[in-house]
């Protein structure tokens, strides 16, 4: 990765809702949460079982290529955010996977992909 673009994505900060999103309530770390936030009864093996059942929907995963790369979004089920608003939604870049950024929403999750998307495209014509 070159150094324009590693300082664009280290300076890159993404909301993790948007306005109007509705928050998902708070959960414990390493609970599980559906696509929409809401928590999945249980013990954790039940619940993964219920995340694996979501994550085989057509829209619990988002990639697109640029070049070499690839930007992914995907729902992950389990609860990411220790402090605060469940996270359960991430971007990467592949092969780099050095940055992920994490949402509480589905629709804050995409506007984090298209903006990941959009600065790859950019350093890509420059």
């Amino acid at each position: 990765m070159n150094a324009v673009l590693r300082a664009r994505l280290e300076e890159l900060s993404l909301p993790e809702l948007l306005p109007g999103d509705a928050c998902p309530d708070p959960v414990a770390p390493m609970h599980c949460l559906t696509p929409a936030g809401v928590e999945i009864p249980g013990g954790l093996t039940v619940q993964f079982e219920v995340v694996e059942l979501y994550r085989m929907e057509p829209d619990s995963v988002v990639q697109d290529v640029v070049g070499h790369r690839t930007v992914s979004t995907v729902y992950l089920g389990l609860n990411h955010g220790w402090a605060g608003i469940p996270l359960i939604w991430e971007t990467m870049i592949f092969p780099d996977g050095d940055y992920a950024w994490r949402y509480a929403t589905r629709a804050a999750a995409m506007n984090g992909h298209r903006t990941v998307l959009g600065i790859l495209r950019e350093m890509r014509s420059s």
